[in-house]
C-alpha cells in the first residue's frame, strides 16, 4: 500500500492456534505489543515474529500404500494434537527388519529426513516414502519403526507396527 510521509498505520499482529505473538522487526513503536503502529517516512517494512505456545503432541499412522513392487509408495501421516504447533516436523528414519518370508532386503530410496513443515493443532501432515521390494516375495513381513520429530526435537514420536507387508 502508498501511505504519505508521515502517516501512520496502526498494525496488529494475530497469531494462528498453537502460537502466540513475540514481538516485531521493523521500525515500530512498541516491538514487544502485538498492537502498535509505524509511522511512514520511506518504503517500510514491519514482521510480525511469532513462538510455539504449548508442546506439540504427535501421533502417525500409514495412510495408504500403492505402485508396484519396485517403486512401492507408502503414505504417512504425522497429526499434531497440539496445544502447541508442530514446526519443521518430518520424518526422521524407517528402519524394516524382516520378520517373516524369504530373506531380501528392501531399498529405502526416499531420503531423510524427509520435511513436512508445520502442523497447526488439530491438522497433520503427509509424507510418500518409496520403496523398492524387489526380490521380496509377496508374502514377506517386517517389523517397521517409522522415527519423526518437530520443534527442533522437542516433539517426537515414532509408529512401530509388526508383522507388515509390502
Amino acid at each position: 500500500m502508498f501511505f504519505p510521509q508521515g502517516f501512520v498505520v496502526d498494525i496488529e499482529a494475530t497469531a494462528n492456534a498453537g502460537f502466540a505473538f513475540n514481538n516485531w522487526t521493523g521500525p515500530v513503536a512498541n516491538p514487544n505489543s502485538a498492537s502498535t503502529h509505524v509511522t511512514v517516512n520511506a518504503p517500510t517494512t514491519a514482521t510480525a515474529n511469532f513462538v510455539v505456545s504449548g508442546a506439540a503432541n504427535l501421533s502417525g499412522r500409514i495412510a495408504s500404500k500403492s505402485g508396484p513392487q519396485n517403486v512401492r509408495a507408502w503414505t504417512i501421516k504425522i497429526a499434531n494434537s497440539g496445544p502447541g504447533g508442530a514446526i519443521g516436523a518430518q520424518l526422521n528414519s524407517i528402519t524394516l527388519k524382516q520378520s517373516f518370508g524369504t530373506a531380501c532386503t528392501p531399498v529405502i530410496t526416499t531420503p531423510f529426513p524427509l520435511a513436512l513443515g508445520t502442523i497447526a493443532p488439530g491438522g497433520n501432515a503427509s509424507g510418500n516414502v518409496v520403496f523398492d521390494f524387489t526380490g521380496c516375495p509377496f508374502n514377506a513381513r517386517f517389523t517397521l519403526n517409522i522415527r519423526f520429530s518437530a520443534n527442533g526435537g522437542a516433539a517426537t514420536g515414532s509408529i512401530v507396527r509388526y508383522n507388515e507387508f509390502q
